[in-house]
């Protein structure tokens, strides 16, 4: 049951890392003001959004490998009678609805770049640190 936990567990950790992940490569800037992701375009003469490509295909391939990991933890656990058939399907369905709203922050944080970029707001000077979705001083971090 503790290693199903953890498996649980860390599949809703990846899923809130590859976000806080990728927002941080999007708001990590350096002295210049530059982005990672523009550094890594300009360096490897690519335009920013090839790299962001990237970046979310590889989120989104960590992300399937810890849920196939999780799917193979929860019928192992099934079957070596851990937890039921029922439970399984219960962390199943919370896991869901978790992922469900990781989108809705992820769609309301577009939602407020877009706003921005329309408006001319640089989000990265209003929020200290790394901006919106980092790790910064405030703690903005999702």
């Amino acid at each position: 049951m503790k290693s199903l936990l953890i498996a649980v567990a860390a599949l809703a950790l990846g899923a809130t890392l590859g976000v806080a992940g990728l927002n941080s490569i999007r708001a990590a800037t350096d002295s210049s003001g530059s982005s990672l992701v523009e550094n890594l375009a300009e360096k490897f003469n690519v335009s920013t959004d090839e790299v962001k490509g990237v970046f979310e295909q590889t989120r989104e391939e960590r992300q399937a490998e810890m849920k196939k990991q999780v799917e193979e933890n929860l019928a192992q656990a099934v079957k070596d009678g851990k937890i039921t058939q029922e439970q399984k399907e219960t962390i199943q369905a919370k896991q869901s609805a978790i992922e469900k709203k990781m989108e809705e922050v992820r769609s309301l944080r577009q939602d407020l770049h877009d706003w921005a970029d329309e408006n001319d707001v640089d989000l990265s000077e209003i929020m200290p640190s790394k901006g919106f979705g980092g790790h910064g001083p405030r703690g903005f971090g999702m």
